[in-house]
């Protein structure tokens, strides 16, 4: 296959990603750039499967705009990257995308994120393409460092995303979806720790949010999660277990907060005390039940300070 078709054939499968992505050719590159009406078609409907998938809504996060070619640019990677050297030299034609404050760049990046979301997310990741080629594909797409993972080099630009993303129109739905759900992959549950730890400093309100959508609309998934790590601390606990009682550490955290405060109309946090609104207590969540959560915890507080500290 030419690679227009092979970037259609990965556009088509990102929009209901069932193994690992599709592979193809990687002949007559030169037509990426300018994306015929049949894959430009294409790409609309993944972005606006992507948008209505995540949450962005419409516009996608606020932003009216059109995305360009490079979204085309990673499809062709990702299908090409049994050609490493023509998949590296067409992932490396992807412009640099920086994602501001202002409306400009959240489509295109909803777009990038339709391909390389589903394609990093895959088992193996990037239908089992190098290590370093799957780091480039999370550097080409900034919301997916921030919905998934940062690549291993650069999370300080993830977290920039991660503010501005907050801002945006449908951004903090997007962000709750994305963080909610469980995964296998311990970098991924790595980074969501951080953010969690990072809303639960600044925006407890949706961290609390983040929790509450992992026990109702994961639950069970989660429930198997947490037994599996519960099986894995009998021996030398494995980075999957560390990274799944580290997902929880902040809702912990901010329990035992909780207790030691109770009864106080106030919270300590950033900047000193505040007054704790219901929505920022997880008291006042009703959704948040104890005999959901509470076992998770016991089994977080038990390795406190290990996972804290880097291990358990």
């Amino acid at each position: 296959m030419e690679a227009l078709t092979t970037a259609r054939e990965v556009l088509r499968w990102s929009m209901r990603p069932a193994g690992p992505p599709p592979a193809g050719r990687l002949t007559r590159i030169g037509g990426l750039a300018r994306p015929d009406a049949a894959t430009a078609d294409t790409l609309r409907w993944a972005t606006a499967t992507t948008a209505a998938r995540i949450g962005a809504g419409r516009p996608p996060l606020g932003d009216p705009g059109a995305p360009g070619p490079a979204a085309v640019l990673l499809a062709a990677a990702i299908g090409g990257r049994r050609q490493w050297e023509q998949s590296a030299k067409v992932l490396s034609l992807v412009p640099r995308l920086r994602l501001t404050r202002r409306d400009a760049g959240w489509a295109e990046g909803v777009a990038r994120h339709a391909v390389v979301g589903p394609a990093v997310s895959a088992e193996p990741p990037a239908g089992g393409a190098p290590a370093e080629f799957v780091e480039a594909l999370l550097a080409a797409s900034p919301l997916t460092t921030v919905l998934h993972r940062p690549p291993d080099a650069d999370r300080a630009t993830a977290g920039g995303v991660l503010s501005r993303l907050l801002r945006r129109p449908r951004g903090i739905a997007v962000l709750v979806a994305a963080c909610a759900a469980p995964s296998a992959d311990p970098l991924v549950l790595e980074w969501r720790w951080t953010v969690l730890d990072r809303l639960r400093q600044e925006r407890v309100a949706d961290m609390l949010d983040v929790y509450i959508a992992a026990r109702l609309w994961h639950g069970p998934a989660w429930d198997a999660h947490i037994e599996e790590a519960r099986r894995g601390l009998t021996g030398l606990p494995s980075p999957r277990t560390v990274a799944t009682l580290r997902f929880w550490l902040p809702l912990a955290i901010l329990d035992e907060q909780e207790q030691r405060e109770s009864g106080l109309a106030y919270r300590v946090e950033r900047g000193g005390a505040v007054l704790a609104a219901p929505g920022t207590s997880i008291k006042g969540r009703i959704l948040l039940d104890h005999a959901e959560y509470g076992p998770v915890l016991e089994l977080v507080n038990r390795h406190r300070a290990s996972l804290q500290n880097g291990g358990a």
